[in-house]
């Protein structure tokens, strides 16, 4: 690996969801209803549509509790 592509995986990812904690790698974004979001986003974005609604607010909470 050389040196510009260990500091590219170093740049947090373009997420544009609010709170996000932007722990992907730059260029792996994924574009879902027209916004950026990266894998972590778009995994909770994906079961708040499927109705897992106890299962989302669930990640969310061990989400919140790793960024601490």
């Amino acid at each position: 690996m050389g040196i510009t592509n260990f500091l590219w995986r170093q740049l947090p990812d373009k997420c544009s969801m609010p709170h996000c904690s932007r722990l992907g790698v730059r260029g792996n974004e994924n574009i879902v209803d027209g916004r950026l979001m990266c894998d972590q986003c778009h995994a909770i974005h994906l079961l708040r549509r499927s109705g897992a609604n106890d299962f989302a607010a669930t990640m969310e909470r061990v989400v919140d509790a790793l960024r601490e």
